[in-house]
Order: C-alpha cells, then structure tokens, then sequence
C-alpha cells in the first residue's frame, strides 16, 4: 500500500504541476481525506485548502502534514527522484 501512496502523491505533484502555474496558486481540495493534495501542493511550494466533513480525516490530514516538516533532505532528495521517474512514465501513457 505504501507504493500506491507514493504514486498516488506523485501524481498529484505532477497535476499540480501542470496546472498550478502561478506562484501564488491556491489548489482546493473540498474532500481532502487523508491530505495527500495538500502534501502535495505544501511540497510544490503552494497554498492549499483542504476540508472535510469527516473529523478523523481532517485529523489525519493534519499529522502527516505536520510529519512532512521533519522529513530529512534525503527523503526529499529520494521522493524527487520517484516522482522524475513517474512523470516519465505518465509521459509515455
């Protein structure tokens, strides 16, 4: 599961990406489950808002937020790298 997580981020890196082209981009998310856009739009350097009816995902969203400011560069650096390689294959789809 923790593969398809990351493609699943990685995903939404490369749709913010492609989409988001100003720096002051807002990206909304209005089913924000588990946090992975905004994780994704907090990576990519964007404003993001999240919501959800659901309090266990607003705080669930909330910790893996928070998780990603004690992330080591080279986490980053390896997530950098996946995500080049994704971008890759979606490019071939």
């Amino acid at each position: 599961m923790a593969k398809s997580l990351g493609q699943t981020l990685a995903i939404c890196e490369y749709l913010i990406e492609l989409s988001a082209f100003s720096k002051n981009a807002v990206i909304l998310d209005p089913f924000m489950g588990s946090g992975t856009t905004a994780i994704a739009a907090k990576k990519l350097g964007k404003n993001y808002i999240g919501i959800d009816a659901n309090e266990k995902y607003v705080k669930i969203s909330e910790r893996r937020i928070k998780e990603l400011d004690k992330k080591p560069d080279l986490f980053k650096a390896v997530e950098k790298e996946e995500r080049r390689k994704l971008q890759i294959e979606l490019q071939v789809i």
